[in-house]
């Protein structure tokens, strides 16, 4: 079984249309038939309302309901969801160096924290892929939805 970390923008092209939804409710298929382990950090549930939440006001179309569903939909996936409390320090460090919000530098800090990839649909932080030593950890859900067809 492969272990995978997630981030707010996968979790969020979950249930919302992105170009790259397709890929992303791919790997949660993966993740429901065993295949794959999903982590994430354990405040994501939070920031993933927040996101919502600011979206809404942008694009009405949200509704309260809606944004209601997706949020019981996320507490029901079968997620391991990580304490975030040890990875602050080494997340505040990433968030400075890449510039990036401190949840995705935290998820980051997961990923390398228990050496298994972050996946995401962020065109930012696929990005961010330069030399460094967080380079192995990032990659894209679609790159790795490949490597399990694959495998």
């Amino acid at each position: 079984m492969k272990h995978v970390v997630v981030d707010m923008a996968t979790m969020i092209s979950w249930y919302l249309p992105r170009p790259q939804s397709v890929h992303s409710q791919h790997l949660l298929r993966l993740s429901d038939s065993g295949r794959v382990f999903i982590h994430a950090i354990a405040s994501m549930p939070t920031h993933v309302a927040d996101h919502i939440l600011r979206m809404r006001h942008r694009q009405p179309k949200i509704s309260l309901n809606h944004m209601q569903l997706i949020m019981e939909a996320i507490a029901a996936l079968p997620i391991f969801y990580c304490d975030d409390h040890p990875l602050l320090s080494a997340g505040l460090q990433i968030a400075i160096r890449l510039g990036v919000p401190v949840s995705q530098a935290l998820s980051l800090a997961l990923a390398s924290a228990h050496d298994i990839p972050l996946c995401t649909v962020d065109p930012k932080l696929l990005a961010l892929r330069v030399p460094s030593e967080l380079e192995p950890f990032i990659v894209s859900v679609n790159d790795f939805a490949g490597q399990l067809q694959s495998a």
